[in-house]
């Protein structure tokens, strides 16, 4: 069931059970807030792994209190069998909260009679935070200035909880004056955002040395892991090639999009334009360098990302 769903059926009280699954915890905690909300005189109990014995005897005195919301945090951590049998007579609201997922035949079966809502993080390269910090700020009734949701979320980067406290902050700032602009964010707006590897690949596509290594600097901060950058930009790489190899044969940009398995919209506006400009075997001859770079890297004993400047330094050339 998509995010949206879930929030429809919680409001209108369809369902009694729901599982929280995926990776993004700030869209667990808004549904776990909301079902409070929904539920305001019903007694909030909430339990953990360590103390899953008191949430089976909370189950179990079913009819002693009327009206429960009970939050299972890290269920998949807790004896699933014991809380399916417990579940069968239970009247109350119960939110399994769900960190990895788990295929026991138990939670088969609570997962059949619960409504499994997805939570999970959206694309970091694409429209997918833009458009949603948009939403955030049409529902605090304000309106934005051309280029704001792409001014918040380069400062703050692909976090769903940082990018809604900034939010909030730009509407203390703005108080009674509804219009953002991109000088309130600038003035505002914490600058926390880490560059992704997407990052580094569009500053490569561009050819923009400079801007590839000011986002290795801001990559290095949260990863050691060079080998798996190597990887990436050698996948994305050999998909640039690809694209072009179809466009060579007369295919469709929707074709080719699909059969990439890139966005048409990306591929459209940002991939195939910069993959036409680069040229082809410019193309083959950075994916040859990429894998001489991924064997030299994995012997390399000194700092990793020093093959990785070199690798950017060398690009253009």
């Amino acid at each position: 069931m998509r995010y949206q769903d879930g929030i429809v059926s919680l409001k209108y009280r369809r369902d009694l059970r729901y599982i929280l699954t995926g990776d993004e915890s700030y869209l667990k905690d808004v549904f776990i807030k909301y079902a409070q909300n929904i539920f305001p005189e019903w007694e909030h109990l909430k339990f953990y792994p360590d103390t899953e014995d008191e949430a089976l005897s909370s189950i179990k005195s079913n009819g002693l209190f009327a009206g429960r919301l009970i939050m299972l945090y890290d269920f998949e951590s807790m004896d699933i069998k014991k809380f399916s049998e417990a579940l069968c007579d239970s009247q109350d609201c119960i939110i399994f909260i769900v960190g990895k997922s788990s295929s026991s035949r138990y939670m088969t079966e609570i997962t059949g009679k619960s409504a499994v809502v997805e939570c999970s993080k959206m694309r970091e390269y694409g429209d997918d935070y833009p458009l949603w910090i948009s939403s955030k700020i049409e529902e605090g009734g304000f309106t934005k200035r051309e280029n704001v949701e792409s001014a918040i979320y380069s400062r703050v980067g692909p976090d769903m909880s940082s990018l809604s406290k900034e939010i909030h902050k730009l509407f203390l700032f703005k108080n009674e004056i509804k219009d953002i602009t991109v000088d309130d964010v600038n003035a505002v707006v914490s600058l926390t955002a880490v560059k992704s590897s997407f990052d580094i690949l569009d500053s490569l596509l561009k050819k923009d040395k400079s801007g590839a290594l000011k986002c290795l600097d801001s990559y290095s901060k949260i990863q050691d892991n060079f080998v798996e950058l190597v990887l990436f930009l050698s996948y994305y790489m050999e998909k640039v090639y690809r694209m072009l190899l179809l466009k060579e044969d007369g295919t469709e940009t929707s074709d080719i999009a699909d059969i990439v398995g890139i966005p048409r919209y990306l591929l459209k506006t940002r991939y195939l334009p910069k993959a036409i400009s680069l040229g082809k075997s410019f193309i083959s001859e950075k994916i040859n360098q990429l894998c001489n770079l991924d064997v030299s890297i994995r012997n390399f004993r000194g700092n990793k990302k020093i093959a990785i400047e070199q690798f950017i330094l060398k690009f253009s050339d």
